[in-house]
């Protein structure tokens, strides 16, 4: 019996003869425009996939900070007795001369160092703009207070990066803060 040749109607999109028998392929423009096809999908979808990714972090980042922040407040309460009786409203920090922030000055770094600074690693401390920052060494950063405010009872947790973060404090909530 001799072998059928197959057209376009009947499955196949290309007839090839490789020693003695007939084999099904698929045309170089056919292969292409698949690729194509998934590579526009791929972009459409790859934006989602970082922001859930990023999403992700965040979210891991807060979790680990408010279980840090918890913990080191149990220790202190161990230490130096209801939180209650150590809670204070601080001022703000001190300005040398030329009206740069002093390092370490604020009432809020100082009640900071007393009761928290032994229980949470932090990386460093710096001051930017009249924010006491402390980073922590997963790349997050707080403030306990904000500019102008200077209150124990705000505490700001930055998940990534605060110098990337522009604007004034109502206008970074929810952004980078």
């Amino acid at each position: 019996m001799k072998d059928k040749v197959f057209t376009p109607a009947e499955g196949a999109t290309h007839a090839d003869m490789f020693n003695g028998s007939r084999s099904k392929a698929f045309t170089l423009a056919e292969v292409l425009i698949t690729l194509g096809i998934i590579g526009v999908v791929a972009a459409m979808t790859l934006s989602a996939v970082v922001q859930k990714y990023r999403n992700h972090v965040v979210e891991t980042r807060l979790q680990k900070f408010y279980t840090t922040f918890n913990q080191a407040i149990k220790m202190a309460e161990v230490k130096y007795g209801d939180k209650k009786d150590w809670y204070i409203d601080a001022s703000g920090v001190e300005l040398d001369d030329e009206g740069n922030p002093i390092l370490s000055t604020s009432e809020i770094d100082r009640w900071f160092s007393k009761y928290l600074s032994s229980f949470i690693v932090l990386k460093r401390k710096s001051d930017k703009d009249g924010r006491l920052l402390y980073y922590l060494s997963d790349g997050s950063a707080f403030q306990l207070g904000v500019l102008g405010n200077a209150s124990l009872r705000d505490i700001y947790f930055y998940p990534g990066n605060p110098e990337r973060c522009q604007g004034s404090d109502n206008d970074m909530v929810g952004k980078c803060v």
